[in-house]
């Protein structure tokens, strides 16, 4: 199971599509929304993606976490649209022999997927609305193969949608390392359609 949805992302169906006999461990990473950051109170966070590159790219890193570690299955789903505070985002479910392998493969995926995929993150708080991060295409430390099987890997700085240098993000705004820096969308794009398209949130 590798996809973008629309609607709420059922656990149980994650971990039945990851599930298999062969394994002796299930992880199961949810990102959720929360309802603070940066000293804003968040109301709720949005999503835009490039579906088809998308689910490629998400389909390439079940494939590398399948090289690096001996795993079972690999399962992804990432919202898009309205996320509400509390509910996931994104989840990720690795089955493997031994639980060592499933957890830094799931780490792995939540990483690699905030480094490549296409998918933006606008926050609506009280009293305004940003965009989050710049996510899209970029090398960051998961793409240096010496990094499989739990090496350690640094935290990478990436220019932000206001220019400056911020960390990658999860949930409504987790810093989190190995983000790539200065890569862009295949046909010259730089964010989310809604910004490449006439109108206020254009992105540089």
């Amino acid at each position: 199971m590798i996809r973008l949805t629309s609607e709420p992302i059922l656990l149980d169906d994650l971990v039945r599509a990851a599930g298999d006999p062969a394994s002796g461990a299930l992880v199961l990473f949810v990102g959720t929304t929360r309802d603070h950051n940066q000293g804003r109170q968040v109301e709720r966070l949005e999503y835009e993606a490039y579906p088809g590159m998308a689910e490629r790219e998400m389909e390439k890193i079940g494939e590398e976490a399948r090289r690096r570690w001996p795993l079972q299955k690999v399962a992804i789903v990432h919202r898009t649209g309205v996320v509400p505070v509390g509910e996931a985002s994104v989840a990720i479910a690795v089955s493997s022999a031994h639980r060592a392998d499933a957890f830094e493969a799931a780490r792995f995926a939540i990483d690699r997927l905030k480094e490549v995929v296409p998918i933006w993150k606008k926050e609506f708080f009280e009293g305004g609305e940003v965009w989050i991060g710049d996510q899209c295409c970029g090398v960051g430390a998961w793409s240096d193969a010496a990094h499989a099987h739990g090496a350690n890997h640094e935290h990478a700085e990436r220019v932000s949608a206001s220019g400056g240098s911020a960390a990658g993000r999860d949930g409504a705004g987790d810093a989190h390392p190995g983000a790539g820096q200065g890569a862009r969308v295949a046909g010259g794009g730089v964010g989310p359609p809604s910004a490449i398209a006439p109108g206020p949130a254009k992105r540089d």
